[in-house]
């Protein structure tokens, strides 16, 4: 059976999606949008999928436990791939309270950014890895390696990213 992507994304993906109709360009913009997971007991990561003019589609990807949360990188690229995205940021909560990048998230960072680079063979990128906290404080992968806004594009990954903050 043939599926017209392009018609499916326009006429909607259905209630696990939704639209961002104001161009998304900066961190703190994003961070705001997404506040309302800061409160959630348990980690919940959101995919938000940019097109060129910083528009696009943002669905739930994944609910975890108070540590930890799933990520299928497939489910993740090809939802990419088919809402036609550029750029994918990734946001989620620290329910204990810390906005700071653990280890893990800094390992799953690098691991997605190769990955995409790989996978997306230049079509699609990794644009931010963010973190909410119930203070409502964030991090921005985007603005610690020196982005400011997002339509300047997207960063390349130092080989040495967040060395200071990971202990």
């Amino acid at each position: 059976m043939f599926i017209d992507v392009p018609k499916l994304v326009d006429e909607g993906m259905g209630d696990n999606t939704n639209r961002l109709i104001e161009p998304q360009t900066t961190p703190k913009q994003i961070a705001d949008a997404f506040s309302d997971i800061k409160d959630n007991a348990v980690e919940t990561l959101m995919a938000v999928y940019l097109k060129h003019d910083l528009t696009g589609h943002y669905m739930t990807h994944s609910i975890g436990g108070q540590a930890w949360c799933a990520l299928d990188k497939h489910s993740l690229y090809g939802f990419g791939f088919m809402t036609r995205a550029r750029y994918v940021v990734l946001v989620h909560n620290h329910p204990h309270g810390d906005a700071t990048p653990s280890k893990q998230d800094i390992d799953v960072l690098k691991e997605l950014h190769a990955g995409m680079k790989e996978f997306g063979a230049g079509i699609m990128h990794l644009l931010d890895f963010m973190i909410v906290a119930p203070d409502g404080s964030y991090w921005s992968w985007y603005e610690t390696e020196g982005g400011d806004s997002y339509e300047d594009g997207a960063l390349s990954i130092s080989t040495n990213t967040h060395s200071d903050i990971i202990t």
